[in-house]
């Protein structure tokens, strides 16, 4: 697996990967295409982390988030389901972490839906720890968001 900065012509693999996991935000192509698009002070990034295949690189997932004067945000990840439990999703969190460590950040906070156990533990194993949570905050199905956040002192 590698990882590489994610670009706008990665929008469509985003959106159609958030289409098929339940699991992740429902973002459009044109939503990543607008937020890695961003000029600071909200400036957007993305992360693709892929596999090489006989065909060339294959995308197994992504994250996006964004980095605004000192703190950061992970906005949506996303891995294929059968690419799950290999490291990818690991991967991407570390990658950015460290990038918005690198770009003066002092925290980083994410939301994460209540039901999502591997998703809590995938963050929990990167330092995260729940600050809050906000009732009925996701819809299809509607479920609570647990407010995570990763001091980087």
């Amino acid at each position: 697996m590698r990882l590489r900065p994610m670009t706008a012509t990665d929008a469509a693999f985003a959106a159609a990967l958030t289409a098929r996991v339940p699991e992740a935000s429902a973002w459009t192509g044109s939503d990543y295409a607008t937020l890695l698009a961003q000029p600071a002070p909200h400036q957007g990034f993305g992360l693709i982390v892929e596999r090489e295949a006989e065909a060339g690189p294959q995308p197994l997932g992504f994250l996006v988030g964004r980095v605004i004067a000192d703190e950061a945000e992970i906005l949506n990840v996303a891995v294929e389901p059968a690419a799950r439990r290999q490291g990818a999703g690991r991967a991407l969190v570390a990658a950015a972490v460290e990038m918005v460590r690198a770009q003066g950040a002092s925290r980083v906070f994410l939301e994460v839906r209540a039901g999502n156990s591997a998703a809590l533990a995938l963050y929990a194993c990167h330092g995260f720890q729940p600050i809050a949570r906000r009732r009925d905050y996701y819809h299809s199905p509607v479920e609570d968001a647990v407010v995570m956040q990763l001091l980087l002192n």
